[in-house]
């Protein structure tokens, strides 16, 4: 880094999608105490909490949204002390920049607890007031702490929901497969896959531009939540890909929601654009994966495509590549 960057009053770290360090500026290196930071991983420069909390919350929610405003990690000095950090961070291609501003508030919160416990010892000598105080002290650890806890439920929701539609994302959609093929190969509960997808919708976006596309994928989303089943489960794989799992249902059963779906969309009197979609299914295997699932449906949604379009169809082994 330059030497204007090196200057900054505040640490400056470079990071490649992976997290491996690329380059911090003078002032960071001070703060860490270190010189051997460019070429180590972040993890490294964490504490234990907070490299879980990095994978956890700040990896993903830079993969989704780009950006992270005031994320709390604390690092480690080589001589091995804690220094908690404000990070703000961007994503640039394949490049995460980040601005590091030590926490001094935290300290200053943490000796105010410890000033309200001394106060708290003298409240044999003047029990009203020092209750008081201390109510008072921890009225406002209760509000940080509630404060926190939403914060944290708020960053969990956004790691696993698709940001135009709202519908769950591809993060959860996968959590979710998981979870059924592990009580299908345990208990024998069958399930079913559908990929949807929107007929022509290219033509759309070319011919009425992405901001009615962006309209019909939300307009989709909402049709799509509003139709399927209770204990079903529907989200966005990305562009105007959609995923249904249907829980303990076979392929025939499968078929005759996904017709219905493709039905309502059809007749539908869209406030957006008129579209059409198409549907491939695959039904559980004993020994199938998540990705064995879904190449089957894909190669479903292929001859449905193929076929005509606006129409759904079950997986059938001659459709191997």
């Amino acid at each position: 880094m330059n030497r204007l960057f090196d200057d900054l009053p505040c640490g400056l770290l470079e990071l490649d999608i992976d997290g491996n360090v690329l380059a911090v500026n003078k002032t960071l290196d001070t703060m860490l105490g270190r010189t051997d930071s460019p070429g180590t991983h972040v993890h490294d420069l964490l504490t234990r909490p907070s490299r879980i909390y990095f994978q956890t919350y700040f990896a993903p929610l830079m993969m989704v949204h780009g950006e992270i405003a005031e994320m709390h990690l604390t690092f480690r000095h080589r001589d091995g002390s804690s220094i908690p950090m404000l990070v703000n961070a961007v994503r640039q291609d394949d490049l995460v920049l980040c601005a590091l501003v030590k926490m001094s508030q935290r300290e200053e919160y943490e000796q105010e607890l410890m000033h309200a416990k001394k106060q708290s010892e003298q409240i044999l000598e003047d029990k009203d007031a020092a209750f008081r105080e201390l109510q008072t002290v921890m009225r406002e650890y209760e509000d940080k702490r509630r404060e926190l806890m939403n914060l944290n439920k708020k960053l969990s929701r956004l790691s696993i929901t698709d940001e135009l539609t709202g519908l769950p994302n591809r993060r959860f959609l996968e959590e979710r497969l998981k979870s059924l093929l592990h009580a299908a190969n345990v208990n024998y509960v069958p399930f079913t896959v559908m990929l949807i997808d929107i007929d022509h919708f290219k033509l759309v976006n070319d011919q009425y531009g992405h901001h009615v596309g962006d309209d019909v994928l939300r307009e989709l989303g909402r049709e799509l939540q509003a139709i399927i089943r209770e204990g079903d489960t529907v989200g966005r794989l990305g562009g105007e890909e959609f995923l249904v799992l249907f829980s303990s249902v076979n392929a025939l059963q499968a078929e005759a929601a996904g017709n219905d779906i493709r039905m309502h969309m059809e007749s539908r009197n869209w406030e957006s654009r008129p579209i059409t979609v198409s549907g491939g299914i695959a039904e559980w295997q004993p020994s199938d994966s998540a990705e064995t699932m879904m190449q089957r449906a894909d190669h479903a949604l292929y001859a449905a495509k193929n076929g005509g379009r606006n129409q759904v169809v079950v997986y059938q082994d001659d459709m191997k590549d």
